[in-house]
């Protein structure tokens, strides 16, 4: 849990805050350095995404979607905007925001509204969205922030629309990264706000074809409905990879510590990490 690594929030938000305004508004910055595994994570996202917007009687809306702690607009550009008609954005910086009706370009014109606020701020339109995508940025929330924050997703949710998390997780317990304020969690933890939030998951995939350093990531869809079927074990779901936890991790081992490898004399540089941000005075719409 949070509450056992995390001992001022104030502090929490807003040294990730202070983190994310030293930071590049590229798209490398958005990943830490890892700029080159981009197209790897949009192609493994938009092949998730797609099963959900196949025909059928449950099938997932195209009308509108939102990106959650969406920087510049990775994810809005490259997966969103050429599957929805239009798409909503939502972080904490402002600068990124900015920099995003640049680097959307023409496409950018079907972005209706930036938002530049904190998550555990922020609620999405009720009965709008079709497609709720938050990556890498549920460590910057508090255990009782983003189990709030899903359920006012649950909320923004059209008929079959579907809540997406994409993250990294521990291999056990809550790991807190002082450098950029954030915690990494393990699958059940993450499962278990999931729940608490009252979404229903119905698929869940590990990603492939990432660096060896860096932690597992996995990406969850989840629906407000306990009735829409689970994607799991269905042609073209792959089934979840549980990664057991390591064992007899002493200080002489090396170990995956946020998107750092570190061991007792060396690390490797801060890679890919989380973002949302301090709690803001109000949400404003740029």
């Amino acid at each position: 849990m949070t509450s056992e690594v995390v001992e001022n929030e104030f502090e929490f938000y807003s040294k990730a805050e202070k983190y994310w305004k030293d930071v590049p508004a590229t798209v490398d910055g958005m990943l830490g350095g890892y700029g080159h595994i981009s197209s790897i994570d949009i192609n493994s996202s938009r092949k998730f995404l797609q099963r959900f917007l196949r025909d059928g009687p449950n099938r997932t809306g195209t009308t509108r979607a939102l990106d959650c702690g969406a920087g510049i607009g990775r994810i809005t550009k490259r997966l969103l905007l050429p599957l929805f008609k239009t798409v909503d954005m939502v972080d904490v910086t402002e600068d990124f925001l900015t920099k995003a009706k640049s680097y959307l370009g023409e496409e950018g014109r079907r972005v209706r509204n930036y938002f530049c606020c904190g998550l555990q701020d922020f609620s999405p339109e009720p009965n709008s969205y079709d497609v709720i995508w938050i990556q890498w940025v549920i460590g910057h929330l508090t255990d009782n922030h983003l189990s709030d924050f899903l359920k006012r997703c649950r909320a923004g949710l059209r008929p079959n629309g579907i809540v997406v998390i994409k993250d990294n997780m521990a291999q056990e317990g809550v790991i807190m990264d002082d450098v950029d304020s954030s915690v990494c969690r393990d699958l059940d933890v993450v499962r278990k706000i999931i729940r608490r939030a009252g979404l229903h998951l119905l698929a869940e995939e590990r990603q492939e074809n990432f660096p060896d350093e860096i932690y597992h990531v996995y990406t969850f869809a989840m629906s407000a409905s306990a009735g829409r079927r689970s994607l799991q074990g269905q042609p073209g779901a792959r089934a979840s990879t549980v990664v057991p936890a390591r064992a007899g991790r002493g200080e002489d081992h090396a170990f995956t510590v946020g998107w750092r490898t570190a061991a007792r004399v060396s690390r490797l540089p801060l890679g890919l990490v989380t973002r949302t941000g301090l709690c803001l005075p109000s949400c404003c719409c740029l």
